[in-house]
């Protein structure tokens, strides 16, 4: 045989988990060296290849967990871990809450609720909390806020002629930090959205409800206590709910109670001027008025939000001038009186005739202005 030619010589195929045999190539000197060597001798040497090239290809099954279990003990630890994370970063933030919100929360165990305020342009408003007792009625509720806000404000702001309030109204919070952080004089920066728009879709929606119900009543008898029976054989379109959704007379009466405290929201402006006016009635819608409990739990949601994340409602308190005929006509009167009076000293050279001819052409404007009005009105 040509020795530049050496003839290779495989081990055995591949049985089925893919050994091969000891795993070489044996080329043919190392073969004829090797068939000098004793069988016994040979055979131990192939045997130990084979041991130690099966025992790193192929791992014993019962030496590792299936794989299965391996993932689901993984993934159920970094569950664990991920929950223990979002609960301490939710306690974190909560206690961020709380230090912001503390001049809002009602002391514990106290007999009193809270009332936001806020005043200024809806992208930028400044909000101040005000305490008011649960056993409070309604004259007491408006007085509390009347003295809050000029106490806050400045009581002089009273005796400003043509200047004071001129709307109170109901707008959704949302608080963006602290001005002032001292309990008697806690101030937060905000900004406040009008829900005039919201409230009209809800006073329609009411109305809806209320009219369908007693047109139902009077169709059913008194004897029903639901229209249930009825929405079975006639339903209309825009009746959304299925046959045997319930409408109680209890709640069509607490519709009608909710729907008649969105019409007094315009009594809000004369209830604030003179609290003595609203007597028994309580005007404050319940969203308005806050105990502890109905702040905090806006802080128990699955993902703590942050402090602009949070809705309030409040009461929005506007101040401007007033600029009606009355308040215009006196100062102008006057204005023209002193100049008429100012030119006639100078023609006639005498104050006495120069008031007396001032007066008689701001009397003759004056009855002028009146004739004209009244004609035309």
């Amino acid at each position: 045989m040509d020795s530049d030619v050496l003839p290779r010589y495989n081990v055995p195929e591949p049985d089925i988990y893919g050994r091969h045999g000891a795993g070489y190539l044996i080329q043919a000197p190392r073969l004829q060296s090797m068939m000098l060597w004793p069988h016994e001798i040979l055979t131990s040497l192939l045997q130990s290849l084979i041991t130690q090239q099966s025992s790193k290809t192929v791992p014993s099954l019962d030496s590792h967990e299936p794989h299965s279990q391996a993932a689901d003990r993984t993934r159920s630890s970094v569950r664990t871990s991920f929950e223990k994370t979002a609960e301490n970063n939710h306690d974190e933030q909560k206690k961020k809450l709380l230090t912001h919100l503390e001049p809002i929360l009602p002391p514990d165990g106290s007999d009193s609720c809270t009332i936001l305020v806020c005043w200024g342009k809806g992208n930028c408003c400044e909000i101040f909390p005000v305490q008011i007792a649960l056993s409070a009625d309604g004259p007491a509720e408006w007085r509390a806020i009347r003295e809050a806000w000029y106490r806050r404000r400045g009581s002089w702001r009273k005796h400003v002629p043509m200047f004071g309030v001129r709307g109170v109204e109901m707008v959704k919070i949302s608080i963006l930090g602290d001005l002032c952080r001292a309990k008697s004089q806690s101030t937060y920066s905000g900004i406040h959205k009008c829900v005039a728009d919201e409230l009209e879709i809800e006073e329609k929606r009411l109305r809806r409800i209320i009219t369908k119900s007693e047109f139902y009543s009077k169709w059913l008898g008194n004897e029903y206590d639901s229209l249930a029976e009825f929405a079975s054989y006639y339903v209309t379109d825009d009746w959304v709910h299925s046959s045997d959704y319930l409408y109680p007379r209890q709640e069509v009466e607490d519709m009608k109670r909710k729907l008649n405290r969105l019409l007094l929201r315009a009594a809000f402006l004369d209830a604030f001027s003179n609290p003595d006016i609203v007597g028994e009635s309580r005007l404050l819608d319940q969203k308005l008025i806050m105990g502890q409990r109905d702040i905090l739990e806006k802080l128990n949601e699955i993902h703590c939000p942050d402090l602009c994340d949070l809705d309030f409602s409040g009461l929005l308190i506007r101040e401007d001038w007033e600029f009606d005929s009355r308040h215009v006509l006196l100062p102008l009167a006057a204005t023209l009186l002193l100049t008429l009076a100012g030119a006639s000293r100078i023609v006639y050279g005498d104050w006495s005739t120069a008031w007396t001819f001032g007066g008689f052409l701001v009397s003759f404007i004056a009855l002028i202005w009146m004739w004209a009005h009244h004609a035309v009105g």
